[in-house]
């Protein structure tokens, strides 16, 4: 402790302490102007205290770079500081919910200073947050791309009176947010746009999104917008004009996302970009998507989550509409009918990937007819189902991937509940050409035994089949196997995973195989699926392993 000079600052102290006290008792020696003298004493010992606070803020300065946190490089702090920012900071758009400086930007002086000069930090400007924590933000982003989100009231174009009720008294500070994200719009690169609709019985007078900003914004470039977020509640309400005739100017805009019920609430953007779309919460069906899909012939990724079950309308007849570039397409919670419709007016290119959700009706036909044009390029199909629903993934070589599911409009209801229950029927199916190579069922319910036996029958370069059915349902396929002419004759892996057999039964079927000149390579199954040893079954086939998960 020597070395820190502990002995030289006590007998500093120590002489200072003692001078002090003298001076002050001499001073008070003269009880001439004695009340004048005091105020000056007291004047003089606060600056010796202020002084002395910041020796003790010194040293506790320097004990921090004594701990593990104070020896962290400047740079470690800064990746602390992104760490601790709020993952909604800037985008904290509901008033109940406002956005704070993080806690972190204030640990000690040296993590603020670090804080205060990086740009990076402050470059999320949200009007929920305090206004001056807003001015704050910008003064400090420097001339950094900004990230920024917005409030509008259908009923009070500018938001100010809300903002100023809620807030309190900060009037002449927010007056400026009517024209804020006009003059930020060169910098924004992110903008998130939350928009209050009127109520249905309150639309009188209301104005629309795109309206909103038809005055707030007007034509101002947004130059380096790339992704835009639009969150439009409680409102269906149509624009004068369909779509009206207000189009954001978003020349650089390559992803937008729209969460709203109805498609005429999304604002119009310049597209000739955009290149990911996605639509969630909507009440679209097949017409709206393809309206929506239209718009966008640039599309590469497309999220679509609508919840139209059914189709009580007549479609017309109209345009092909043709996406080029479009690698993936989610379209979720449609029925099957606009589901078709969609597809047969729009062409994408063979390699796209599709994610399909599809509401099931009791009257629905055409699923097989729907499914079976892919097969053509499909080498591999996996069923699984029926519960409330059945799954359907057809993959090819070339690395596509078709995955539907077809689900009832009465969730975790099974189909066990209802009369009509079914998988897709595999003699539709095998109707249509193909390259089927590898086939999996996994069946909650009894198969549909004679379908899939002629499906199989009409397969022939089938490799691979795995099931997982009931183990009555696995006893009459071996049987049938075991008729002419021979069925799946390039035959190599069958696997049975979960489903209990009879050792017998199986090596039947492996000598049957094998005196038709076409035995099994591979045998899977799990590990308590047979009845038996399985110490006959092993000279009959080259190798037995236990089935692995697949889904």
């Amino acid at each position: 402790m020597a070395g820190l000079g502990l002995e030289t600052l006590s007998d500093f102290c120590s002489k200072f302490e003692r001078e002090t006290a003298e001076e002050i008792q001499g001073r008070f020696a003269d009880r001439r102007n004695r009340d004048e003298e005091s105020r000056t004493i007291t004047n003089e010992l606060l600056e010796l205290e202020a002084r002395l606070l910041r020796s003790v803020q010194f040293l506790k300065q320097q004990r921090n770079l004594c701990s593990p946190v104070g020896r962290l490089s400047d740079d470690l702090i800064l990746q602390i500081l992104e760490y601790s920012q709020d993952p909604l900071m800037g985008f904290g758009i509901f008033w109940s919910s406002p956005v704070e400086i993080p806690p972190a930007y204030s640990v000690c002086v040296r993590w603020r200073s670090i804080a205060v000069r990086t740009p990076s930090l402050w470059s999320e400007i949200s009007y929920a947050s305090h206004p001056e924590l807003s001015n704050t933000s910008l003064s400090r982003s420097g001339g950094i791309p900004l990230r920024v989100s917005e409030f509008f009231r259908s009923d009070i174009p500018d938001g100010e009176e809300a903002h100023v009720q809620k807030r309190g008294p900060e009037t002449e500070v927010v007056s400026n947010r009517r024209d804020r994200l006009m003059q930020l719009a060169a910098r924004i690169s992110y903008l998130y746009l939350f928009y209050h609709g009127p109520r249905h019985h309150q639309t009188t007078g209301a104005l629309s999104l795109s309206e909103v900003l038809a005055r707030r914004v007007g034509q101002a470039e947004f130059g380096i917008l790339e992704a835009l977020t639009v969150m439009h509640r409680w409102s269906d309400q149509k624009p004068s004009g369909a779509l009206g005739n207000y189009t954001l100017n978003t020349p650089a805009l390559k992803q937008l996302h729209f969460v709203g019920v109805s498609l005429y609430s999304m604002p119009r953007v310049r597209a000739q970009n955009l290149v990911e779309l996605r639509f969630d919460e909507g009440h679209l069906g097949a017409e709206e998507i393809l309206d929506l899909l239209s718009w966008f012939p640039c599309l590469e990724r497309g999220f679509i989550d609508t919840h139209h079950g059914d189709s009580h309308r007549i479609l017309r007849i109209r345009p092909v509409v043709l996406l080029q570039r479009i690698r993936f397409l989610s379209i979720e919670k449609l029925s099957l009918q606009d589901m078709i419709y969609v597809f047969e007016h729009l062409k994408i290119p063979p390699s796209a990937n599709l994610q399909l959700d599809v509401i099931r009706s009791m009257n629905d036909t055409g699923l097989e007819n729907f499914l079976g044009p892919y097969l053509s390029s499909t080498t591999e199909l996996i069923v699984k189902g029926p519960d409330y629903r059945s799954d359907y993934l057809m993959l090819s070589d070339c690395g596509r991937r078709i995955e539907l599911k077809y689900e009832s409009d009465t969730p975790y209801m099974s189909y066990s509940d209802e009369e009509d229950y079914h998988l897709t029927s595999f003699r539709a199916l095998s109707s249509f050409p193909n390259h089927l190579s590898s086939l999996r069922i996994h069946c909650y319910n009894t198969l549909p035994l004679q379908d899939l036996i002629h499906a199989l029958r009409s397969w022939p370069r089938l490799t691979r089949l795995l099931l997982n059915v009931l183990e009555a349902d696995f006893a009459s396929l071996l049987i049938a196997f075991e008729e002419l002419p021979l069925i799946c004759p390039d035959l190599e892996i069958l696997g049975c995973r979960q489903t209990k057999f009879c050792v017998a039964h199986m090596v039947r079927f492996l000598t049957f195989r094998i005196s038709q000149g076409a035995p099994l390579r591979e045998l899977r199954f799990a590990e308590d699926c047979p009845d038996g040893a399985v110490g006959d079954i092993r000279p009959l086939v080259q190798t037995l392993s236990e089935e692995p998960h697949w889904v």
